[in-house]
């Protein structure tokens, strides 16, 4: 999965209400028309080359972490190794990557690893052609405006790591960007940029007139944010690496990042013998909040995943395999109901699945496959009500925790509908109530969701 955390803001409420007759006073200040926030303002530097290596570039994000939503710093890894695991129907693959991990550095199943990603060098050298500019020239930031970059750096630098070409530009800079355009395509511009925001190259294809100057260009981009990726491992079974399992987007950038990355691994055939030559790739950790397992080993999981979404269930059920092997303590029952495509297409990890299954750290594997039969299309919720006298004695009777990972766009609401209907048919609950008892689970940290859209 690639997913995008924005940072965390707390907006301002006005919870004071006029009471009786009382009509709240209203100043003319607050109706004054805001300034525009300061421009930025570039100046080209003589120098003509910045050495600008990963450890730099931690710095550069350490310096602006708080707006770009890292909350610790990051480090070096090394990608020591990478495999395709799947491939789907639409020729897209799989990809498991292995990264290295100092030391000092700790994390538990369910945390996070984020990626320092860069633009490509394809998309770089469109923007720098669309504004005449030199990638190797350096620029020194007079005033920063709103923006958030290094003091100095080169064109090329900037746009391949500190600005996000593929992200939604502001209607604001949209329309300032159109003054750049034909008068034909302005009015084209900004009659499809009020119904969905573009990003600058999506502009840039709707409008090929359009030539803004660089410092226009860097002003109008958001900044480049972290890509966060659910680890797939234990440290248990990997104390020194973290695994992540994600699928190649066109589109992505940082599954594009990462692929060009290792493609030397992936795509070359290796020599028996000849030891990999390790991806030095910036990154740093995030810690899970409530997506993590049960303090209490004795207590029952329920694992609904579809997809890369079973990265987090990999890493808890290689944890409860160290934990049997470590502990004569029974542990909790754990249930994985999983569901892809194909059974030999995309079903990822299936034998170490299975291998958990014959070592008791997972309970039961239930499956669903929506291409297997054409005129038969399952779906892991199908599944779940299929299963839902045993699901209901477990949620209800047992007091297990849910966890759900994977697409936020539909997945996420029909399994949250197939539980609800479990708890109608098992519970002699109505909707209302059987909503309300799931409500009540989320409050409790009961039913766990780490989605994405």
């Amino acid at each position: 999965m690639e997913s995008i955390l924005k940072p965390d803001c707390q907006p301002e409420v006005a919870s004071k209400r006029a009471s009786g007759p009382a009509k709240m006073k209203l100043k003319k200040s607050m109706f004054a028309k805001r300034p525009p926030p300061p421009e930025l303002a570039i100046e080209w530097s003589e120098r003509n080359e910045v050495d600008l290596d990963l450890e730099q570039y931690c710095d550069i994000w350490r310096k602006t972490k708080c707006r770009a939503g890292i909350d610790s710093d990051p480090f070096i890894s090394h990608i020591t190794n990478a495999r395709c695991v799947a491939m789907d129907d639409d020729g897209r693959r799989v990809l498991h990557c292995e990264f290295s991990l100092p030391k000092h550095i700790q994390y538990s199943p369910g945390d996070l690893i984020c990626v320092l990603a860069h633009n490509s060098d394809h998309d770089v050298d469109r923007i720098l052609k669309v504004s005449d500019t030199d990638g190797e020239l350096v620029f020194r930031v007079l005033s920063q405006g709103s923006s958030s970059l290094p003091e100095l750096c080169s064109a090329r630098l900037v746009l391949q790591q500190c600005r996000d070409l593929r992200a939604p530009i502001s209607r604001a800079m949209t329309v300032k960007l159109s003054s750049y355009c034909s008068e034909e395509e302005r009015s084209v511009l900004l009659s499809s940029s009020s119904a969905a925001p573009l990003s600058l190259l999506s502009l840039l294809d709707l409008c090929p007139s359009c030539s803004p100057p660089f410092s226009v260009i860097i002003d109008s981009l958001p900044v480049m944010l972290p890509r966060y990726y659910s680890i797939s491992s234990s440290p248990a079974s990997y104390g020194s690496s973290a695994h992540v399992v994600f699928t190649l987007l066109e589109h992505g950038i940082c599954t594009q990042y990462l692929h060009h990355q290792i493609s030397s691994i992936i795509d070359t055939p290796h020599i028996s013998g000849q030891p990999f030559s390790p991806v030095p790739i910036s990154i740093f950790l995030r810690q899970a909040t409530d997506f993590k397992l049960p303090d209490d080993v004795n207590r029952s999981i329920i694992m609904v995943a579809t997809g890369t979404g079973l990265a987090p269930f990999r890493s808890f059920l290689q944890h409860r395999q160290f934990q049997i092997s470590a502990s004569a303590s029974d542990l909790g029952h754990a249930y994985l109901f999983f569901g892809c495509r194909h059974p030999h297409g995309d079903f990822l990890y299936h034998e170490e699945l299975d291998g958990f299954v014959a070592e008791g750290a997972l309970t039961q594997l239930v499956t669903a496959f929506s291409r297997e039969d054409p005129e038969n299309k399952v779906y892991v919720q199908d599944r779940l009500i299929e299963h839902g006298q045993m699901l209901y004695e477990l949620i209800v009777v047992s007091d297990a925790v849910v966890y759900v990972c994977g697409d936020g766009r539909k997945m996420a609401k029909d399994v949250n509908d197939a539980y609800v209907r479990v708890l109608m048919k098992y519970g002699s609950m109505d909707q209302n109530a059987a909503s309300d008892y799931i409500k009540k689970m989320v409050a409790d940290k009961r039913y766990l969701q780490d989605i994405w859209s």
